[in-house]
């Protein structure tokens, strides 16, 4: 609160860091916390700190000196903080209330500062340099992913649990920026309801490559392509011609049309000369379960299959848009099976 506290102490600012964690508690067969005697009068030592301490900062007394309040004051909003992504699950479900203040209070802190004041911690709290290279390189991508997906925005900076650090690990964060690019085809933009043909769809993809080829930040770096739907087949058919890439990521891979299961759009996947993932929607219309396994087994190169129970086309569900708490699932898929090749 440097900027509230600075005519209290003579001009000089003061920085304070919130290091919020506590360690999951959660029965791992029943996944809920069971009453602890020891947080007495609270159930459990999450709801207790929980209400002793992050709910107080959400909406600290700003005093007068004559101890009548003043402010109410959203102290994530002027101060530097990390979260347990772990402990941030908790709260988004068991204290909503608390956890919107602290988005509320990262979102202020980026509009007033051009810079949120949340940060993002590792993902377990495990010590980095005792991790192999595996463990490290999920933590740090588990972490990026779930801070991305709560606050909106990309992390400017990560707590290493215990402040405790090694060279490795030094090297792996550095090297976990990645760079993404996305893109709309021609059609779309122009609010046209039907998309071009492939020829011409496949050049606007040839097109964008081309160019961030040119661009210096992307120069040396390994390029994996991926779409959804249509952009997924597109990314398919062009590397399956002569595009080169490290790896390709489909989300809802449309295997068929809606009805026509017997016309399969499959002959460009056993073509791929690279690994490629599979998201989809366990209730997808455009792509049988079935029909999908039997195309995996037959693709000359690796490929791993990620299904999003009850989910449709658009990883939607009863009617209603993707879900925050997806796309933090499906970040998480893509990351960590960069990783893993």
């Amino acid at each position: 609160m440097a900027g509230k506290l600075s005519k209290t102490i003579g001009g000089k600012q003061l920085c304070i860091h919130g290091h919020f964690y506590q360690p999951p508690r959660e029965d791992p067969w029943m996944d809920t916390i069971f009453p602890e005697g020891s947080a007495a009068p609270a159930k459990h030592w999450n709801e207790r700190i929980c209400a002793e301490s992050y709910g107080p900062l959400a909406w600290a007394r700003r005093l007068d000196f004559e101890g009548r309040i003043i402010e109410i004051v959203n102290c994530y909003e002027w101060m530097s903080f990390n979260f347990g992504p772990t402990l941030l699950t908790w709260m988004e479900q068991q204290a909503p209330d608390i956890y919107a203040r602290v988005l509320e209070g990262d979102r202020a802190s980026l509009a007033r500062l051009g810079h949120g004041n949340a940060i993002a911690q590792i993902y377990h709290h495990i010590i980095m340099p005792l991790a192999t290279d595996l463990e490290k390189r999920a933590e740090i991508a588990w972490a990026l992913a779930d801070f991305e997906a709560r606050f909106g925005r990309k992390a400017e900076g990560l707590w290493l649990s215990e402040a405790a650090v090694d060279t490795r690990t030094l090297e792996l964060l550095a090297q976990a920026g990645l760079v993404t690019v996305r893109f709309n085809f021609p059609y779309a933009e122009a609010g046209r309801k039907w998309p071009d043909s492939d020829e011409a769809l496949e050049g606007v993809f040839r097109l964008v490559l081309e160019y961030v080829a040119e661009m210096d930040e992307f120069k040396g770096l390994a390029l994996y392509l991926g779409g959804k739907s249509m952009g997924a087949r597109l990314a398919a058919q062009i590397v399956a011609q002569d595009v080169g890439a490290s790896g390709l990521v489909f989300l809802g891979y449309p295997l068929h049309s809606p009805g026509k299961p017997e016309k399969l759009r499959d002959q460009p996947l056993y073509q791929l000369p690279c690994p490629a993932l599979f998201i989809e929607g366990a209730r997808d219309p455009f792509c049988r379960m079935d029909l999908l396994g039997k195309v995996l087994g037959q693709m000359p190169v690796r490929s791993d299959l990620h299904v999003l129970p009850g989910l449709g086309h658009s990883f939607e569900s009863g009617g209603h848009g993707m879900a925050p708490e997806v796309l933090a699932q499906i970040n998480r898929v893509i990351l960590g099976w960069l990783v893993s090749l």
